[in-house]
């Protein structure tokens, strides 16, 4: 039983890890949404948001990830944002996140 839970969350932290945010900048955001859900990310809807320092709308989505762990499992996220007219991303952002009592 411990193997295969390590052995689980071993597979959810190695496709983790393989995510490279800095991949994703100036990539269509459709496809980079298509890349995240084939490593096993789940992905809102996309949004638009009014950015004050950027001072214009931009589009948002937000992707994560939960370990298969019982115990102490970690969660995963990637914040996106993306140009509105050509949809491409300007700014990709991962956290990790540990769910421990």
């Amino acid at each position: 039983m411990i193997v295969l839970c390590s052995w689980l969350m071993g597979c959810t932290s190695m496709t983790v890890a393989m995510t490279d945010t800095n991949t994703m900048k100036g990539k269509n955001i459709d496809t980079v949404l298509l890349d995240l859900d084939s490593r096993g990310y789940v992905c809102s809807e996309k949004r638009e948001v009014y950015m004050k320092n950027w001072k214009r709308m931009v589009g948002v989505v937000q992707c994560g990830q939960k370990d298969i762990s019982p115990i102490c499992s970690n969660s995963y996220g990637v914040h996106l944002t993306f140009n509105l007219e050509d949809s491409f991303v300007n700014t990709a952002t991962k956290t990790e996140h540990a769910n421990c009592f």
